[in-house]
């Protein structure tokens, strides 16, 4: 059946909506696909994970994202998601299954995966497998059927894994009681922060200070590589054509696809969405002559090097850019997929082979190009003077919280010492102790996992720690114990 899978899943062309199911999937186990070259950026009992398996990784995740928020995914939300960890994570966790499954000889069978994506709901009709939708969502979300079934195999064997793991575990009632009191104790905590701005004034340096910081730190000030472009669009809409769309194209749309229209479980009528179906259509036909015009106006170009007469010949209007960095894609091409990758990997006058979009093809010419390169001192003076000022007044703080934790361990009071150097006191209030995020102080695992040493005999921790690059002394003050009839 996966051979009949693979061989069918190939042959179709599909329009579909049918496809968050698969977005769930690859966002969880992960995708396939992964470099084959690159340096290696880990390794997993001498096995090494490639840079290209992690950029393989984070490319399809923005991209399945993208899919899923259809334009409305934008640059704040993609980095708050922090993808680059998530893919990193991904990846790590999908090798170490692996190596650990390797071990223990557990292994999944062609059957296994056969019965897995014969049993997932959006692959039936009727409550039974339907080959017919598995294609469709598949081409949908251009995923073949080797890798489909790759990520099948990689959730089975994480699955066995857990079990094999969960059933060899045994919790004792001292466990189960520690575990408790670890998830319900409560504790509040004085402190202080030492904000480095308040260190600014104390600062001082030379011309010379501010040249050796430039030269320790010279990718901090780097200035990022800059081009323009000029680009063709080759419109879907402008490019269907007015030819007639018969009824046996109309009547094989609403057979094949007619079930995406379902409300409540029910198709409706072909004459109720025939308006539609031939919006569909003409939309099809729009991207297949989009695609077909802007390869032939590629190859014409890449050849003649004739960007400008080829397009003053076709009557094609040639939009162009400012000048912009990969981290500021104009708006008017920001979504398109790995648009930057293509746009800065050109030589300049170089076209680049057209761009798909919602919409129709772009097809792209380097006209200017400057490269990366590290400021002199005069340039980015005021930038490095920031940043000169910044490190050392973190240092200054560091080392002011580090001197007064050593008073405050040898005896002094707490509330009098602060006083005295202009330092406000704040509480927490209470909080789970083992909770990563101490209120009013910030996430912090470090100084997280030190609090359960903390007591009121032993009120402060062995070191400063630092939250979000401010020092921060802490102070023991209260705990809530857990109830114990819980």
């Amino acid at each position: 059946m996966l051979q009949f899978m693979r061989k069918q899943a190939k042959g179709w062309f599909v329009k579909i909506l049918l496809g968050a199911i698969i977005v769930v999937f690859v966002l969880y186990f992960g995708s396939m696909g992964g470099g084959k070259g690159g340096e290696s950026i880990a390794t997993v009992n001498g096995k090494p994970i490639t840079y290209g398996e992690f950029q393989t990784e984070y490319r399809n995740m923005i991209d399945m994202l993208r899919q899923y928020y259809q334009g409305t995914l934008t640059d704040e939300m993609l980095k708050q998601l922090n993808l680059k960890q998530q893919a990193f994570d991904k990846i790590l966790n999908r090798a170490v299954i692996n190596e650990m499954a390797g071990r223990l000889h557990i292994s999944v069978t062609e059957g296994e995966i056969r019965q897995a994506i014969a049993s997932y709901p959006a692959f039936q009709k009727d409550g039974a497998f339907s080959q017919e939708y598995y294609q469709r969502i598949l081409k949908q979300n251009k995923l073949s059927a080797e890798d489909f079934e790759a990520i099948q195999r990689n959730g089975i064997l994480a699955e066995k894994l857990r079990r094999l793991i969960a059933e060899g575990a045994v919790v004792s009632d001292l466990e189960a009681k520690e575990f408790y009191r670890l998830q319900n104790e409560k504790i509040n905590l004085q402190f202080v922060k030492f904000s480095p701005e308040f260190f600014h004034s104390r600062v001082k340096y030379s011309d010379s200070d501010l040249e050796k910081h430039l030269k320790d730190n010279p990718e901090g000030f780097r200035v990022q590589e800059k081009i323009q472009v000029q680009y063709i669009i080759f419109s879907a809409s402008d490019l269907a054509g007015t030819a007639e769309i018969t009824e046996d194209e109309i009547n094989n749309f609403y057979s094949l696809y007619g079930r995406k229209y379902a409300k409540g479980g029910k198709t409706p009528p072909l004459s109720e969405i025939k308006v539609k179906i031939i919006g569909e259509i003409k939309s099809v036909r729009g991207m297949d002559a989009a695609s077909r015009e802007s390869k032939k106006a590629y190859e014409t170009i890449y050849q003649e090097n004739n960007f400008e007469e080829y397009a003053k010949k076709g009557n094609l209007r040639i939009h162009s850019t400012d000048v912009f960095t990969k981290d500021s894609i104009p708006a008017e091409i920001r979504e398109l997929k790995d648009v930057s990758s293509q746009l800065f990997s050109l030589k300049k006058d170089e076209v680049a082979p057209p761009v798909p979009s919602e919409k129709g093809y772009y097809l792209f010419r380097l006209v200017s190009l400057k490269p990366s390169y590290v400021p002199s001192l005069n340039e980015a003076k005021k930038s490095v003077e920031n940043s000169y000022i910044n490190a050392e007044a973190a240092k200054l703080a560091g080392a002011e919280a580090d001197s007064l934790l050593g008073e405050l361990k040898k005896g002094a009071d707490f509330g009098k010492l602060c006083s005295d150097n202009g330092l406000k006191v704040s509480e927490t209030g209470m909080f789970i102790a083992g909770s990563p995020k101490i209120p009013n102080i910030g996430d912090s695992r470090d100084l997280s996992f030190s609090l359960s040493q903390l007591s009121e005999k032993n009120p402060y921790p062995g070191k400063v720690f630092a939250v979000n690059g401010v020092p921060v002394i802490v102070k023991f003050k209260e705990m809530q114990l857990a109830d114990e009839k819980g």
